[in-house]
């Protein structure tokens, strides 16, 4: 019986039966025969990718046909379903052994192979499974095969941003930017020409209404807390000064409900982005989501962890966590009526946690930075999107890692020379160019300020710093706008006090997007 079966095909009990031979052994004999014979490394990728969906398909190169390799990847294919039926394995080992060989197979022949990856089946299907299986989102250091952990990380990054191009992630983040529009203007007809303006007045408006409701608990918080502990009567003289704060998120509390549409517009866009990945950005290491359960509000526990989280969650629901934030004050306001009284000590534990946490200024701007990543997955078929993901699943894989050797490092960085060989057809994509400065402003404030990296910064290698500096030089060359005026003068002034690899970063990106703001910055 062929042990190439369908995944519905139920494996007959002689197949569970360990004999001691190694059950692919043909397909990896003529795995290592082909790469014998084809060691070059694949420098032109841009036929793995399809390009966004407002280019016509005329314009995909197809790649150099090889009936021998499609045919080794439709085995291959074949033969990684069976992975995701353990239980028909003879053991769980055997089952791990065939992952592995699969998933490292399938990395090579695509790199120097030139493979499309749909000649493998549902690529993205069994590499969630087998993420999930492997707890590779949990990657910690002292796992036990870290090459798979990282071929396995490198594929999906792959399958993610080819499985984007898809006209119905185009739609929904269509849909989501019109949930901006209407947040303002519920009325009024949204075309083409005003989606992109409207909506981002809706996501600065909405940020500036995060950042005053955090100013006002972070305002009650101290007026609250000195260092000694404080009595509910004690907190009721003190609250009897602060009406106008508490009011304040009384009102915006009440008035998020008005933002209910635009949680659903995202949660759907979002929804309609994990299907077409098979959910495994979900699998990624690193990466976090706030998932919006029934449409719930967060408590404001939930929503301070969020607010100021060291890495960024995708997405945010505006009125799940405005409303969050907002909840201690009809709190508060029992408090001082004496209402609920089994609640007031929760309620003055949670503010005191305010005092504890993080500043604002990593979430300042993040309805903006949402809005640019829908317009990427609109318009640039989510190319800034894995750039983003790229990067921080790097932070995550390295510090899990021994140090990688070169061959290693090359894998991670051909996949991100991958994932960015299509530039031309995004860069004119103005989402995809916030995402992208995005991904450097945050890569900037994460490297060291000094030579020696300590616990909490991230020591990224030159080689991929010199890669993304590359990336902004093809697609900021001549380019100007209030956006990266906005990240320039950001920059200018993280340059002018910081040092280190930090500073020598931001001075090599000024280079690129405003050479005008570095020569300021040197007199």
């Amino acid at each position: 019986m062929s042990p190439f079966l369908p995944l519905h095909h139920p494996f007959p009990t002689s197949q569970r039966v360990s004999t001691g031979r190694n059950p692919f052994g043909p397909i990896l004999r003529l795995f290592r025969f082909w790469r014998a014979n084809n060691s070059a490394t694949v420098t032109n990728m841009s036929h793995l990718i399809p390009p966004p969906f407002n280019h016509s398909h005329s314009s995909l190169t197809p790649p150099p046909r090889n009936e021998g390799i499609r045919e080794l990847s439709r085995r291959v294919g074949q033969l990684v379903e069976t992975c995701t039926y353990r239980g028909h394995l003879a053991s769980d080992e055997l089952c791990r052994k065939r992952t592995r060989a699969c998933v490292k197979a399938i990395t090579e022949l695509v790199f120097r192979g030139n493979a499309d990856l749909c000649w493998f089946g549902n690529t993205n299907r069994a590499l969630r499974w087998i993420g999930a299986a492997e707890r590779i989102h949990e990657l910690s250091p002292g796992r036990l095969d870290q090459s798979f952990d990282l071929h396995w990380t490198c594929l999906s990054i792959m399958a993610i941003r080819q499985a984007l191009c898809n006209p119905s992630v185009q739609h929904s983040a269509r849909n989501a930017l019109i949930g901006f529009a209407k947040f303002l203007w519920p009325e009024a007809a949204v075309d083409n020409e005003t989606l992109d303006d409207r909506a981002l007045q809706a996501a600065v408006i909405i940020d500036q209404t995060f950042k005053q409701m955090w100013e006002c608990s972070r305002a009650l918080c101290l007026s609250l807390f000195d260092g000694l502990e404080l009595t509910t009567s004690q907190a009721v003289n003190k609250l009897n000064n602060r009406d106008r704060e508490i009011s304040e998120l009384e009102q915006i509390n009440d008035g998020a409900d008005d933002m209910k549409p635009l949680d659903m517009y995202i949660a759907d866009s979002w929804r309609k982005t994990h299907d077409a990945t098979e959910r495994l950005i979900y699998q990624l290491p690193g990466v976090q989501f706030d998932t919006l359960r029934d449409f719930e509000s967060s408590t404001f526990r939930e929503t301070l962890h969020f607010l100021t989280a060291p890495v960024e969650l995708l997405p945010v629901f505006p009125r799940r966590q405005l409303q969050g934030l907002c909840s201690i004050g009809p709190r508060l306001r029992d408090i001082m009526q004496g209402k609920n009284v089994e609640e007031h000590q929760e309620t003055l534990d949670n503010l005191k946690v305010l005092a504890k946490v993080g500043d604002w200024s990593n979430r300042e701007h993040m309805m903006e930075t949402q809005l640019a990543r829908l317009q990427d997955l609109r318009v640039g078929g989510g190319f800034g999107l894995v750039v983003e993901l790229f990067f921080i699943t790097l932070e995550k894989v390295l510090p899990a890692s021994p140090p990688l050797d070169e061959s290693q490092y090359g894998l991670y960085l051909d996949t991100f020379k991958l994932i960015t060989s299509d530039w031309e057809k995004c860069r004119h994509s103005l989402g995809t160019q916030k995402v992208i400065l995005n991904v450097v402003r945050n890569l900037t404030m994460r490297l060291p300020e000094i030579d020696i990296a300590l616990d909490s910064d991230f020591a990224c290698p030159s080689l991929f710093t010199d890669a993304l500096l590359a990336l902004l030089r093809k697609i900021f060359g001549g380019k100007t706008g209030p956006h990266i005026d906005n990240i320039a003068t950001a920059l200018g002034t993280v340059h002018d006090v910081h040092g280190g690899p930090r500073g020598q970063f931001v001075e090599k990106v000024l280079e690129v997007i405003d050479p005008v703001i570095l020569n300021n910055a040197g007199t």
